[in-house]
C-alpha cells in the first residue's frame, strides 16, 4: 500500500471493461508495467492494446509475466533502486551489494 501512495499515486488505472487495476507508467515509447491486480482471470492482450500508446515501441514488465501468447525477452537490470524479488516461492533481499546487479526484467520489443 505504500507503493501506491507514495510512488505510483500518479500510475494507479481502473480498467472498467478488464475489471482490473493496473499500475504503469509510459516514458516516451516504452511502457513500463508494474503490476496488474483483478480477482478474475484477464487477457492480457487485451490490456496491453487499452494502455499502450499509438508510439510504444517496447513494454517492460516490472514482475516476470506467465501469460500465454507473448513472447519476452529477459534483460538485466543495473541499479540500486530494486527493494525485494520473489525467487523459487521465497522473498529475496538485494540490498546486498553483491544481488543488486543480478535483476532481470522483461520486455516486449513492437
Amino acid at each position: 500500500m505504500f507503493y501506491c501512495v507514495h510512488v505510483f499515486s500518479q500510475d494507479i488505472y481502473y480498467l472498467d471493461q478488464e475489471r482490473a487495476i493496473v499500475i504503469y507508467k509510459q516514458e516516451e515509447n516504452e511502457l513500463h508495467l508494474f503490476d496488474i491486480i483483478s480477482q478474475s482471470p484477464i487477457d492480457i492482450h487485451d490490456i496491453l492494446v487499452n494502455i499502450s500508446g499509438k508510439d510504444t515501441t517496447k513494454i517492460v514488465f516490472h514482475f516476470t509475466p506467465d501469460y500465454q501468447n507473448i513472447s519476452t525477452e529477459k534483460n538485466t537490470f543495473h541499479g540500486n533502486e530494486v527493494l525485494f524479488m520473489k525467487v523459487a516461492e521465497k522473498e529475496f533481499n538485494l540490498m546486498s551489494n553483491d544481488n543488486v546487479n543480478n535483476v532481470n526484467r522483461e520486455s516486449i520489443n513492437l
